[in-house]
């Protein structure tokens, strides 16, 4: 449930072409306890769908050094899903 919101407010901020839904989402991501590599996943492409690249890489690196590797084929995927 927490991914599926949490990509809501992801594509609604590329939507409206604005950060505030992104920041949303990423509030979303933090209050997770526990969040999956589908989650992961799913954040740092709501970033990079948004424009927010640096972010985006900031957020993938720190996963990596976790051992959260989220995979780039993936998150490719989730950005090709713009409507």
């Amino acid at each position: 449930m927490g991914t599926a919101m949490l990509d809501m407010y992801a594509k609604c901020g590329s939507m409206n072409a604005k950060c505030g839904s992104m920041i949303n989402s990423y509030k979303v991501f933090e209050g997770m306890k526990n969040p999956g590599l589908i989650s992961c996943n799913a954040v740092v492409a709501g970033f990079v769908r948004n424009g927010l690249f640096e972010e985006g890489l900031v957020l993938f690196n720190q996963f990596r050094k976790f051992g959260l590797v989220p995979t780039v084929r993936n998150i490719i995927w989730k950005i090709a899903q713009i409507d």
